[in-house]
């Protein structure tokens, strides 16, 4: 074979090569936002019926939230922010390991998931984290509220965690940043490469979030691997933790022993 010819053929290569980048590049917001809509009629299909609320974030976009009322002495409410994945039909009954426990438990869709109307931005994930945070703050005291973030729903958590008051914040299956995550998921990925979606839990943790921070992750999870959320473990104070779950994996992390223990001690 020519030199001409290796030459073109490697040139070909690294010119395919660039233009996955670049495609990579252009869909990462798909690749992050995966919501499912629903019509306004759709009837939630729980265990128990929730309450559903539309919270006006601006003029033109009602937030869809439910909130299961726990029926013990209640001791508080759990805002959940779920992953951006699906809906909160997915989500919702997630409700029952905090129920349990004595308290609300509240979960709302983002822009464009579910029944909420909009479209998602990244500063808008945070603007309207602050205001469903606010409308919930009217029928609850501050330190009464626990902020709860499962994956991507950690970045918000975090986020508004570093705004207002609360209990405490947990997080689920975090990772550090969306760099590392998407090269840990995608290793193919060229080095260089930035993020088009600025995402970093350890940004939101080195600012030093008043509230508790209590990291949960499991050591089998396929979709974070926990070496991820092990970053963010020099951000940690006296009164945080880092539990790891062994053999736990992200879909039912709440299936493990290891997983309701430390509910039970931070509840």
């Amino acid at each position: 074979m020519s030199w001409k010819k290796s030459l073109f053929r490697i040139s070909m290569l690294a010119l395919l090569y660039l233009s996955v980048m670049l495609i990579f590049y252009t869909i990462q917001p798909g690749l992050v936002f995966r919501p499912l809509d629903l019509k306004k009629d759709f009837t939630f299909q729980f265990d128990k019926v929730p309450e559903e609320f539309f919270i006006s974030v601006d003029p033109k976009t009602d937030i869809n939230a439910l909130k299961f009322p726990t029926s013990k002495n209640r001791k508080g409410a759990i805002i959940y922010f779920h992953p951006f994945q699906d809906n909160i039909q997915r989500w919702g009954h997630l409700h029952k390991d905090f129920t349990a426990r004595g308290y609300d438990f509240w979960v709302y869709d983002y822009r464009g998931f579910g029944k909420s109307a909009g479209d998602v931005s990244e500063a808008e994930l945070f603007s309207d984290a602050q205001k469903i945070y606010d409308w919930i703050n009217e029928k609850y005291p501050s330190e009464d509220i626990l902020l709860y973030g499962k994956y991507m729903g950690g970045v918000v958590a975090a986020n508004l965690a570093n705004q207002v008051t609360a209990d405490m914040l947990i997080l689920e299956a975090p990772f550090n940043d969306l760099d590392h995550l998407f090269k840990k998921q995608y290793p193919w990925i060229w080095q260089p490469l930035k993020s088009r979606v600025d995402f970093s839990i350890r940004d939101q943790l080195a600012l030093g979030i008043e509230a508790p921070v209590h990291i949960i992750h499991g050591t089998r999870d396929f979709e974070v691997n926990f070496h991820l959320s092990v970053y963010l473990k020099e951000f940690l104070r006296a009164k945080d933790s880092y539990t790891l779950v062994d053999a736990g994996r992200h879909e039912i992390l709440r299936e493990f022993s290891r997983y309701q223990a430390k509910l039970q001690e931070l509840l």
